[in-house]
């Protein structure tokens, strides 16, 4: 899962590419919006692609520092940056402000399915 969310972080800088599986309905800005900050994520209903779900390849003390870099990356990138657009592969080209939103509703659904969150 910690090398889950660090591609996904990867992705949303432009260190990564992923193919675009959008439609104009996910596009639209308002469903975006409601897709992220009101309904709820379906639970094993969505299957993120292979590209961004492979097996770890170090221990977990490693993907947990690899997964914290990324995430410092991303701040510092968002900070700086918070109108870049990068592709989201569900949404389409989203801002790095709106990656903040994505991102926190997507690390809430993970630690919720462990129990976390």
């Amino acid at each position: 899962m910690l090398t889950h969310l660090k591609l996904v972080l990867e992705l949303s800088i432009g260190e990564r590419e992923a193919e675009e599986m959008s439609n104009p309905f996910l596009r639209n800005t308002v469903v975006q919006w409601l897709v992220v900050k009101i309904l709820p994520w379906p639970h094993d209903k969505i299957k993120a692609p292979s590209s961004l779900t492979p097996a770890a390849q170090n221990d977990f003390q490693t993907e947990r520092e690899n997964l914290k870099e990324a995430l410092e990356r991303f701040v510092d990138r968002a900070e700086a940056e918070p109108e870049l657009q990068t592709l989201n592969p569900g949404l389409g080209k989203i801002t790095l402000s709106f990656w903040e939103s994505v991102h926190g509703r997507h690390l809430t659904h993970h630690l919720t399915q462990f129990g976390l969150g």
